[in-house]
């Protein structure tokens, strides 16, 4: 009795059994659809989250060579790693510049390096003077100089208004920055290994607001550098390029 109700139903509204089924099928694959997508978008967003947290900091290596460490001087920026991998006899600590100038080994309580080897997270900018305790007396010593997060390196004059957008970026870059004189200006794209691989300008500004525009479809993701340079100041920011 309920399946000739149910049939009768069916022909009210005139929709037979195999129709309906067909309509909920495409139901089905609609929504089947819309949730690959949501999957595919959720997974692109957790990867351009991890590229950007981890791309952000760049990890720096100290080693040693006898009782030098190398390199004994690199610069930084602000949330950069410096690992040290040293001999098991090595350690690093860190001093003053006084204490660095005379081969001393007082540490001045700021950060410290395990015998062996160990890594150090830069927070702030400044220049940090490190020894090895053991052998400072010998010269083994470095220097850390770290640059601001917004890698602006001289600010007392000039441009202290450098844009980069759009951060990532996957097609092209504009730069924007303003000078307080007519300068000429050069601007390179370094990658993260220290290499240019772009020389996006060399002429001359007038004061003012300026804005130059870069294609970029040719390069390979990962961390870049921006460096700016006019009348003897050099201004770097971080980009990332998808």
């Amino acid at each position: 009795m309920f399946k000739v109700k149910t049939i009768d139903l069916f022909n009210k509204i005139n929709l037979n059994p195999i129709r309906l089924f067909s309509l909920y099928k495409s139901k089905i694959n609609f929504y089947i659809l819309k949730f690959q997508n949501m999957k595919k978008n959720l997974l692109l967003a957790t990867v351009l989250v991890m590229i950007a947290s981890v791309g952000y900091s760049t990890r720096y290596t100290i080693g040693n060579s006898g009782t030098t460490f190398s390199p004994a001087t690199i610069t930084i920026h602000v949330g950069d790693t410096v690992v040290f991998t040293l001999a098991s006899a090595h350690d690093a600590i860190e001093v003053s510049k006084a204490t660095y100038d005379t081969n001393g080994n007082t540490t001045n309580g700021g950060f410290s390096v395990p015998f062996g080897g160990g890594q150090v997270i830069f927070h702030n900018a400044g220049t940090f003077y490190f020894v090895c305790e053991p052998h400072a007396a010998l010269g083994m010593k470095g220097i850390i100089t770290v640059t601001t997060a917004a890698g602006i390196e001289d600010a007392n004059s000039g441009s202290t208004d450098v844009k980069i957008f759009p951060d990532p970026a996957s097609n092209y870059l504009r730069i924007g920055y303003s000078l307080a004189a007519k300068e000429v200006v050069t601007i390179t794209l370094i990658n993260s290994g220290g290499k240019i691989v772009a020389d996006i300008l060399s002429a001359t500004r007038e004061p003012g607001a300026q804005e130059d525009t870069y294609e970029i479809n040719n390069l390979l993701s990962g961390l870049y550098f921006v460096n700016i340079q006019y009348g003897g100041h050099s201004l770097v920011k971080k980009v990332l390029i998808l």
